[in-house]
């Protein structure tokens, strides 16, 4: 059985074709329908994937990764710059923040980026990996903030990533992110 990567799917479980009738006016008929390979119906329901990884410029190398899992993820990029992938591009973009003397990196690229999957419930961010959840509480607290958000986009303190089992590796404006599994 093969694992499904990415997010859900919408739904759209039907392929409908148009006739043109003979008054100016046509009709849409249903012709076939996705199934799943033990036979459920998709229409209206989608897929759930196995391994959520929302940024699509993750999908196929975190897919990779998973077929390959003696290789530790290993993420690297300029701030600002293209990151790479276990050595691969992915048109993705990182930017690194800085506020009140700690540095921040998006939190859910990185984190996709090493295997993690990310679900948002309410002012908690649950990261998952396999059977092991961790939470973390975006409300504001006490002292600088663990994750913080700027545009719309969350940010992780790089401190933090420790507690993930990640190393996060700074030369300048140079990162190497990696996490052995």
């Amino acid at each position: 059985m093969a694992t499904l990567v990415g997010a859900a799917t919408y739904g759209k479980g039907v392929v409908q074709t148009m006739f043109p009738l003979s008054t100016g006016g046509a009709v849409k008929i249903t012709v076939a329908e996705y199934l799943t390979p033990a036979g459920s119906r998709i229409s209206d329901v989608g897929l759930q994937p196995d391994h959520q990884v929302l940024y699509h410029a993750l999908q196929k190398e975190v897919a990779w990764q998973l077929l390959n899992p003696d290789d530790d993820p290993d993420l690297s990029f300029t701030a600002g710059g293209e990151a790479l992938l276990n050595g691969r591009e992915t048109g993705l973009v990182i930017n690194v923040l800085e506020r009140e003397g700690r540095e921040y990196l998006p939190l859910r690229p990185v984190l996709e980026s090493m295997l993690y999957q990310v679900y948002w419930h309410e002012d908690l961010i649950s990261v998952m990996d396999g059977d092991r959840e961790m939470s973390f509480n975006t409300g504001d607290g006490p002292g600088s903030p663990a994750i913080i958000f700027q545009d719309e986009i969350s940010y992780l303190a790089v401190d933090l990533c420790k507690q993930l089992n990640i190393n996060v590796i700074k030369d300048g404006n140079n990162y190497k992110i990696q996490r052995q599994i």
